[in-house]
């Protein structure tokens, strides 16, 4: 099939088909799933602040961005990180299914011994992957979810919570 070789080329893998190791052999440790919507000006930096945070890091890693039905060019700026970069993996969804169902398609997809989801607006800082690493949190079969937690008390002047980032193992 033209397609499915067109797919490879392109950084994809069908979810039944075993990935091929990285250049030292190894599969990846970590396994970073990035759903995108219209997000094709977020990409570049998403990619440059995970290369950096894991630049001294001793881990393998994949980047797989998935591309929610996205009306801009998000796809062509995967492309483009794929071409410059082959840690860097891409699915492309037929139209928007939302957040979740693009998450669900790049897990499907990932090969890591353990996943981190972030989101492509970098809502969630790309500098806190080290420390699930230095924690032990990167483990195999785990899966590492970062969110923002809402705390609940307020101060005495009666301002809003605050919110800050927040990350669970399962």
């Amino acid at each position: 099939m033209t397609g499915t070789r067109e797919a490879f080329d392109m950084g994809l893998r069908a979810p039944d088909v075993a990935s091929p190791p990285d250049n030292l052999g190894r599969r990846p440790l970590v396994s970073i799933v990035t759903p995108a919507y219209c997000e094709v000006e977020n990409l570049p930096r998403l990619h440059r602040e995970i290369t950096l945070a894991l630049a001294g890091e001793d881990l393998t890693w994949e980047l797989i961005i998935v591309d929610d039905g996205s009306l801009d060019s998000t796809w062509q700026g995967i492309v483009a990180l794929r071409e410059a970069d082959p840690r860097v993996y891409g699915v492309r969804l037929s139209r928007n299914f939302g957040h979740q169902y693009a998450l669900f398609a790049g897990l499907t997809h990932a090969r890591g011994e353990a996943v981190i989801s972030m989101d492509a607006d970098l809502q969630h800082p790309p500098s806190v992957i080290p420390v699930f690493s230095e924690s032990g949190a990167v483990a195999p079969v785990s899966c590492i979810r970062c969110g923002w937690i809402r705390r609940s008390s307020r101060g005495s002047s009666g301002s809003p919570p605050q919110h800050s980032i927040g990350c669970s193992r399962s």
